[in-house]
């Protein structure tokens, strides 16, 4: 059977060819094929879409050519297509904590439509909303988007993000106690700093275990729901047997249910049992271990997984874009698929994108669970029947690689999210790299097309600012939480060794103090504004034509040049910095707040949009 994403573009060339017979029974298949399967590769193509919905600026709509407006009208309804199918999917299956915002963007489909144009020749009896829609209740929906923003998702999410905290305590706990073992008894305080890191003992091992059971009772809970048939399900829902729901929540859930159970069950025995310097506590180390393996089989596991559905979904991608290429081929150069192949193209170098992303995050995992492991091994080894001395530099050895390895995951974690922000920085600087060409093969006398090549510039050159921010920003949370999850245990020792007991909770609390106010400092001096990527509503005609001298100056100055000097400058991109004073920051906020003169200074921007017609003046 093809799947979700197949049957939508087969859908989509239909649309193109003319062919609208089939498509409420395409609809169908295309809603029954993610009920089987749950693959998810439309909520992968959605997120793709999305991405391009949030870099929509209605300003530039007066300036586009009218290849470009049927490009943009092309990806809107696909977006749209995409967004109503995901919704009624999720509303058949009662997951409410995206509604609202599908919603949302549906919303702002539609109103880009109208801004761009209603009477556009493309795609004209497209209309996915009116049979999309018809099984969902609109009642139902409003009743989802008023609940509380306290979701199951957002509970799970708590639960996750405090048990990576409790995760770092146990290992950070393991480095300070097998410290405290190498001082000697008569060194400073080394007791009560014993007494005191064994102070969280009991609550973080009872998190040990509660949480992972929390977690588990709530996904258990929501697989049980949506596998039972009752009048709680949806009529789509109660049309699948019970086999296929189970199969769908399974899919959904599986690694999260496998990994609380196991461990939480672990825990507990470690918990109340396993425990101390006994047999017990040895049994407790070697199920910690076979735990351990267990993690790193799971990790391994979701890689294999992972990889297959993208391969999957490269592999339909690319038939797709062969499928309109031969579309192409039939109808001419002038055919409407060309416009779904260069969406199609974008998706394709988008998951690739991801991919490599993603394959980071998951190499990370991978190596991560095998050398904990190993270290973990390690570090109880003493129990075996080896020399004391041995015995100790193991200990000591395993634990101090057991911190180490959770600092460095840590740090590539977020690491791998700062070369996030880094490569879309790059995309959009190798984007601006393209304008000079741009510009230069622009007539003069195509005043249209320069202003949106203008525009174009202008946001880019914002979309840089901005992504220089997140990267500033999200440098300064790496360094801070590298700094604080290093310092933790040397500022334990240091206080709790060589300050009297309430001193040293003193001294500690103004860390812990300390921390969140940089956490709070980085929050409110280094957050990126978004409002920074937004054009001004008003078209400055006197920035315009200082642009346009600007350009024409480097232009002048590259043709007067020498072969050498013009071999150099072609190496060397244009210093976007100096082409026009309005990408200083101040000056774009000071043109984005300003009101709507009166005069014919400057040119409003959306005053209406210029019909879709090949006619209109200076579209190309």
């Amino acid at each position: 059977m093809s799947s979700s994403s197949a049957i939508l573009h087969q859908y989509i060339r239909e649309q193109l060819s003319g062919n609208n017979d089939d498509k409420r029974s395409l609809i169908d298949r295309l809603f029954h094929e993610e009920r089987r399967s749950d693959s998810g590769d439309l909520q992968m193509e959605l997120d793709f879409y999305l991405a391009r919905l949030d870099n929509v600026d209605p300003v530039l709509f007066p300036y586009m050519s009218l290849e470009r407006r049927h490009q943009l009208d092309m990806d809107l309804r696909i977006t749209e297509l995409i967004l109503n199918a995901q919704l009624q999917w999720e509303v058949e299956h009662q997951k409410k904590e995206n509604i609202k915002t599908y919603m949302e963007h549906i919303a702002r489909c539609r109103n880009f439509h109208r801004q761009l144009n209603q009477e556009s020749s493309v795609l004209r009896e497209w209309t996915p909303v009116a049979f999309l829609m018809r099984n969902v209740a609109y009642e139902f929906v409003q009743e989802m988007v008023r609940l509380p923003d306290v979701k199951s998702k957002d509970i799970i999410g708590f639960m996750s993000a405090l048990n990576q905290k409790r995760l770092y305590w146990v290992w950070g706990s393991s480095f300070i106690k097998t410290a405290l073992s190498v001082i000697p008894e008569s060194f400073y305080n080394s007791q009560q700093a014993g007494n005191i890191v064994k102070v969280p003992d009991p609550y973080t091992g009872a998190l040990s275990w509660g949480l992972y059971y929390f977690r588990f009772s709530i996904n258990l809970f929501l697989l049980i729901k949506h596998t039972i048939k009752g009048d709680h399900l949806s009529a789509q829902e109660q049309s699948l047997t019970v086999g296929q729901r189970f199969r769908t929540q399974w899919a959904q859930r599986k690694f999260t249910l496998l990994n609380d159970s196991i461990w939480g069950t672990a825990n507990l025995l470690c918990y109340f049992w396993l425990t101390g310097k006994t047999i017990l506590g040895t049994a407790g180390d070697a199920v910690t271990v076979g735990l351990l393996i267990f993690d790193t089989i799971v990790a391994f596991w979701d890689h294999a997984e992972q990889q297959t559905q993208y391969y999957a979904q490269q592999h339909e991608l690319e038939a797709q874009i062969e499928n309109c290429k031969r579309s192409i081929e039939e109808e001419g150069e002038n055919s409407k698929h060309r416009y779904h192949l260069a969406s199609l193209e974008h998706s394709l170098a988008q998951l690739k994108k991801n991919w490599q992303f993603q394959k980071l995050a998951l190499y990370n995992s991978m190596i991560y669970a095998v050398t904990l492991t190993a270290a973990f091994v390690v570090m109880t080894l003493p129990f075996l029947p080896i020399a004391a001395t041995i015995s100790f530099t193991l200990g000591v050895v395993g634990a101090v690689l057991c911190f180490a390895l959770t600092l460095l995951n840590n740090a590539f974690k977020g690491g791998i999210e700062l070369y996030k922000a880094q490569d879309a920085e790059k995309d959009i600087i190798l984007q601006l790299g393209q304008f000079n060409k741009q510009w230069s093969a622009t007539p003069k006398e195509n005043l249209i097309e320069r202003k949106f090549l203008y525009l174009e510039f202008k946001k880019g050159y914002a979309q840089t600012l901005y992504q220089q921010q997140v990267v500033h920003y999200q440098t300064a949370h790496l360094i801070r939480s590298i700094i604080i999850e290093a310092l933790v245990p040397s500022i334990f020792l240091s206080c709790t060794l060589f300050l009297p007991f309430s001193i040293s909770l003193a001294a500690m609390g103004a860390a812990i103090g300390l921390a969140i106010a940089t956490n709070m400092l980085i929050n409110k001096l280094l957050q990126p504004n978004e409002d920074i990527k937004k054009l001004p509503q008003v078209f400055d005609d006197a920035e315009f034509a200082k642009f346009e001298q600007e350009m024409k100056d480097q232009n002048f100055l590259k043709s007067a040049a020498t072969p050498q000097e013009e071999h150099a400058k072609e190496r060397r991109p244009i210093d976007y910095k100096k082409v026009h004073g309005f990408f200083n920051k101040q000056v774009v906020d000071k043109s984005r707040n300003s009101s709507r003169p009166s005069g014919n200074e400057r040119e409003p921007l959306l005053d209406g949009s210029a019909p879709l017609d090949e006619s209109t003046p200076g579209h190309s």
